[in-house]
């Protein structure tokens, strides 16, 4: 899991299974309290950030994201269809 920019690993994981088939589509690190705390820590940080940048930046950002998912658009329609 990402918290603050910063990769971080669970000491626990929870299976991920498709609603459909109940096939396995991934792990996913459960995190504890500790990085429960940390992670929003790091959203009011960046929430922060966000409110002081100016809008046409906080635009860009918007269109960067657009743009990646677009870019990646056949392996996130696989994800949500299954």
């Amino acid at each position: 899991m990402t918290i603050g920019s910063r990769q971080r690993t669970g000491a626990k994981t929870a299976t991920i299974r498709a609603p459909y088939d109940g096939a396995e589509v991934g792990i996913h690190p459960l995190a504890s309290g500790t990085e429960m705390d940390a992670a929003v820590a790091a959203n009011v940080a960046a929430a922060e950030a966000c409110r002081r940048m100016p809008a046409y930046e906080r635009a860009a950002c918007l269109r960067r994201v657009a743009d990646g998912l677009d870019e990646r658009r056949d392996v996130v329609v696989r994800l949500l269809a299954r």
